[in-house]
């Protein structure tokens, strides 16, 4: 028997009788993901198995699996190919050891499948899931932060809107200076060559030419102003 049906079996022991119960019942930590990376290199495939008499859960036939679990991914198991459309990340909230399972608290494991139903795994009989045993949520890109979305803005009072791009550039100029950006002085001198006003024009104008901007103000004022003063 290979190392990786090995796992299998007792990852298929430890979720048929114990283990998943222990991990489900554990009041651990559960989000949805978009993607997840093995750590260990094993996505493991379980299906539960219909034998009128009784039910039990093991390793899917003819398992190939995706090149990586990501929502939109194919795998093909029991004769069929898959796509990937719910992935569930869980962080164990203390030390689940014991029945093939040894999860440290803070660790993750994952479960991924077609749909939610695939993953209910106590009341599906036609359940069938990929188990990553130890895995990372990918983290997806993080969109600039925004205290006041670009639409919101838009629908400020003039003077409001000027108080707001002069506290972003007092920002700039608060990093450029503690950060002794040698051209810092002539930055300075080419912001302050133009009144706040017609910066907060200019800003307004940039964003109301470009409508699917979705960078927030600061970078639309980042924008203006960069165009004004290239040197």
């Amino acid at each position: 028997m290979t190392a990786v049906k090995r796992i299998a079996a007792i990852i298929t022991i430890a979720l048929a009788a114990f283990g998943l119960a222990l991990l489900r019942d554990s009041n651990a930590t559960d989000y949805p993901a978009r993607e997840i990376r093995a750590l260990d290199g094993y996505v493991l495939c379980f299906a539960h198995h219909d034998w009128i008499v009784t039910e039990t859960s093991g390793p899917c036939d003819g398992f190939t699996p995706p090149p990586k679990v990501a929502e939109g991914e194919k795998f093909v198991a029991n004769g069929k190919e898959r796509i990937i459309s719910v992935i569930r990340a869980t962080q164990a909230d203390h030390d689940l050891k014991g029945y093939g399972i040894d999860i440290k608290q803070g660790e993750w494991f994952c479960v991924a499948g077609e749909t939610q139903a695939d993953l209910d795994m106590e009341h599906n009989s036609s359940a069938l899931w990929l188990y990553i045993p130890k895995c990372q949520p990918a983290l997806g890109r993080v969109g600039i932060l925004q205290p006041i979305p670009v639409s919101e803005f838009l629908h400020l009072p003039d003077q409001i809107q000027s108080v707001y791009v002069g506290g972003l550039i007092e920002g700039m100029a608060f990093t450029s200076y503690g950060f002794s950006m040698p051209d810092y002085p002539v930055w300075v001198a080419c912001v302050r060559s133009q009144p706040l006003g017609d910066t907060r024009k200019d800003v307004v104008l940039f964003l109301q030419q470009t409508p699917t901007f979705d960078e927030g103000v600061g970078s639309a004022l980042a924008q203006t102003i960069g165009k004004r003063c290239k040197h």
